[in-house]
């Protein structure tokens, strides 16, 4: 949900628009305020979806169907991450070691703000103090991207555990927060690391072990709680092939000092990609002619579909 409204929000900020919502599929209306003040949903007229592209159109309401991709909504792709707007990239450069990420964070940010009663929630996250987390996805997702070893999130989380440690002139603080949705994770943690005392919510592992129960209201209040203690949390070892882990280091960047955010996120696969697919122009014809490589000439429109095993 998250990222298909980031993606519908830049389109909405690049042709000077208003986003609106559906409320009740988004879960908008329980969790977090609306995207607009002064514009309702509610409040539209009933119109067709145009079938002219995203930037030039000029139609007073224009529909956006959820996952549509860029080049089916005529988007142009020089608007969609990893670009910045020009007026604030100069200045983004000084301060973020990741300006595409940031504006990307600070967007998502704003589709974020929790109401009142959902806020009270995520406030007492801040009081846990959690010295490092890591997010471990299985499930479905071991059959999509090469499986990460429960070892290597450990290695890293250790290594951060010492340097604290000598930071703090010796105090040990060992707690570590296991997001996933396999118990197996939790208990190998346990067993091979007894030193480290482990924090998780057994409830969300349950249910979200399975796919389907993902979309239970009780599993998407547990799920974000979780993220927001990724959010919260000193230190997180995760991967960035997952969208939660994503979610979290976006919200990080909003949310935390710029500097610290960026290196207090360590991906044991990939390095950070966007989710979406990206058009190239070739500048040359194809130069070598390897077995299985793509055959193009000089000006032809490449389309790199991305997938998340790819930076």
């Amino acid at each position: 949900m998250a990222h298909q409204l980031l993606l519908c929000l830049r389109i909405a900020y690049v042709n000077n628009r208003t986003l609106l919502a559906d409320p009740v599929f988004y879960r908008l209306q329980d969790y977090y305020l609306p995207l607009s003040r002064t514009c309702q949903l509610e409040d539209l007229p009933e119109t067709n979806s145009t079938n002219r592209p995203v930037d030039h159109a000029e139609d007073r309401i224009i529909k956006l169907k959820v996952g549509e991709r860029i080049w089916m909504s005529g988007v142009s792709q020089q608007h969609m991450p990893p670009t910045v707007p020009e007026s604030i990239v100069h200045e983004l450069e000084t301060v973020s070691p990741d300006p595409a990420v940031w504006f990307s964070g600070q967007l998502l940010y704003y589709i974020l703000r929790p109401n009142q009663k959902w806020a009270a929630k995520i406030d007492q996250l801040r009081d846990e103090s959690l010295p490092a987390a890591i997010h471990v996805r299985r499930s479905d997702k071991k059959i999509e991207v090469p499986y990460a070893e429960t070892s290597l999130y450990l290695e890293v989380v250790q290594e951060h555990f010492a340097m604290k440690r000598m930071l703090q002139n010796g105090v040990d603080d060992k707690r570590l927060f296991i997001a996933t949705d396999d118990l197996s994770v939790l208990e190998a943690v346990k067993e091979d690391y007894p030193d480290i005392t482990t924090i998780s919510n057994r409830s969300v592992i349950r249910t979200t072990s399975y796919k389907g129960n993902r979309v239970l209201d009780s599993a998407y209040n547990d799920l974000m709680l979780d993220i927001y203690r990724l959010v919260y949390a000193d230190f997180v070892a995760c991967t960035f092939t997952s969208n939660v882990c994503r979610l979290a280091y976006k919200l990080r960047l909003a949310m935390r000092p710029v500097f610290r955010s960026v290196y207090e996120v360590v991906s044991v696969d990939n390095d950070f990609f966007e989710d979406y697919d990206k058009t190239y122009v070739a500048l040359h014809k194809t130069i070598t002619k390897r077995p299985k490589e793509l055959d193009f000439a000089k000006g032809e429109i490449i389309y790199h579909k991305s997938w998340k095993s790819r930076a």
